[in-house]
């Protein structure tokens, strides 16, 4: 279990590489920057937007092949 925005980062990392880790960083922004003129996640979870948001999602990807 990722209990930290820390661990979420180093988990993206080991996964994808941290030559990845700008384009999640970008993605970050973005969903931050959209979700102050759209409601696209709850405002109280953006502190944890890397534990609750990205390592989510990015889960997925490994029962995706590629």
């Amino acid at each position: 279990m990722i209990a930290n925005e820390a661990e979420a980062k180093a988990y993206i990392g080991e996964c994808f590489g941290e030559g990845a880790m700008d384009t999640f960083q970008m993605l970050e922004k973005l969903l931050i920057e959209e979700n102050a003129k759209q409601n696209l996640v709850a405002g109280g979870s953006l502190p944890h937007i890397w534990q609750r948001h990205i390592v989510d999602s990015a889960q997925l990807l490994e029962h995706v092949s590629r």
